[in-house]
């Protein structure tokens, strides 16, 4: 692909998929039009008390454009790119400084050295992601300036900085998305049966998990566990408890598999301080029997074709508490028009964590007849974003008879 004479002239590159890399990476920040942030702002804030300048923005450079991620002393939100001298800056590897914009040839007739800001100093380091420059940590003033090789060494300090914290977001969006595939895929569907979940992670990723299938014998089983605590320290913890699920799933005996899972984990749980709780389910589809196990959940219910609910009570201790426990497994029947209903407890924190919630929660899936737009109703009205633990629900609805 040829760039054309602008455009070449726009990027000063002569490789356009470097340019076309360099684009991709920045956009998989995620960052660009995002809203301010008090991590960047301080930092900004910082060069202007440092280096006693009136302006200081950390700027990413898109494809047309210059946008300023955190600014201090200017009323811009972006520029073009072609009068960015951060554009200029992504072109080298190190502090890019101009001591005089008015008299450099390449700067006299800039837009901003012409009219306000009235550029006349600039130093500026480039952000590196995955090799890429994808914008600066700069600093200007409107009179000329001197920049001592020790002042350059702390921009490049503080720009080393940015980059540490936008890298924490591209390992977040890595995160997000390892976490997004853990979650089941869909299943075929089940004749008679309606099958719903959904998971909402407080932070970029979480400890809630769930999962469903259909095992050897046909039997549908649903599994959701939550991990003490939540963000990348839950997450870590989550998938080990994942692997060992799926390690034992084809197990006959749930206690049994429940306990197997107890003690492939009970290391990494003591060490760390942590523990889980879990519920396990199968369900016969053919006549509705569930069985299960419950490890310190407490949040399954039946709701009955009238709106008429009881609690699965039948529970063993959390996994991490005691490795040597048992854990019963208790019995109940879904008939038509009965749904099984299991949560998380960030889900009954956020409406309130206590029997109003739980009723709240289980009348509002209840009265849609589309289980998948109950749940995901619920969560719309409750406003996920704003909860302090991650949220998961599970659902089974065995449908009415015609």
């Amino acid at each position: 692909m040829e760039l054309r004479e602008d455009e070449r002239r726009l990027y000063q590159i002569a490789d356009v998929n470097a340019e076309e890399e360099r684009l991709r990476v920045l956009n998989d920040l995620h960052v660009l039009d995002s809203p301010a942030e008090d991590r960047f702002d301080r930092l900004t804030m910082l060069c202007q008390l440092l280096f006693d300048v009136p302006i200081a923005a950390i700027t990413l450079i898109d494809r047309r454009r210059q946008w300023f991620k955190s600014k201090r002393g200017l009323d811009l939100e972006e520029t073009r790119r072609e009068d960015a001298f951060c554009n200029v800056t992504i072109q080298h590897p190190n502090v890019f400084v101009v001591e005089h914009a008015s008299t450099d040839p390449h700067f006299a007739e800039n837009p901003y050295v012409l009219g306000a800001p009235n550029i006349e100093f600039y130093a500026g380091y480039p952000l590196e992601i995955q090799g890429q420059r994808l914008g600066a940590l700069c600093i200007m003033d409107r009179e000329e300036h001197s920049f001592t090789a020790e002042q350059k060494e702390t921009l490049k300090d503080l720009a080393l900085w940015v980059q540490t914290e936008l890298q924490r977001d591209e390992e977040r969006e890595r995160a997000t998305e390892v976490h997004r595939a853990m979650m089941p895929a869909p299943l075929a569907p089940i004749e008679g049966y309606q099958l719903a979940g959904l998971c909402v992670p407080s932070r970029a990723v979480g400890g809630d998990y769930y999962n469903w299938r259909r095992n050897e014998a046909g039997q549908l089983e649903i599994v959701l566990a939550d991990v003490m605590g939540k963000g990348v320290a839950a997450a870590v913890i989550m998938a080990t408890v994942r692997a060992a699920l799926m390690t034992v799933a084809r197990r006959d005996s749930m206690a049994d598999s429940i306990a197997d899972v107890a003690h492939a984990i009970d290391a990494d749980l003591t060490h760390t301080g942590s523990y889980v709780t879990l519920f396990k389910a199968r369900v016969t589809t053919e006549t509705g029997e569930v069985s299960y196990v419950d490890a310190g959940l407490g949040l399954a219910t039946i709701t009955r074709a009238d709106g008429t609910f009881s609690r699965l009570n039948t529970r063993g201790l959390p996994l991490g508490v005691d490795v040597d426990a048992t854990w019963p497994v208790g019995h109940a029947t879904l008939s038509p028009g009965d749904t099984l209903l299991v949560a998380s407890d960030g889900l009954w924190e956020m409406m309130g964590g206590d029997a109003a919630a739980r009723d709240e929660i289980i009348r509002r899936v209840h009265e849609h007849a589309d289980l998948n737009e109950g749940i995901h109703s619920l969560l719309a009205d409750a406003r996920p974003d704003r909860a302090r633990d991650d949220i998961t629900i599970v659902a089974v609805r065995r449908n009415p008879l015609s």
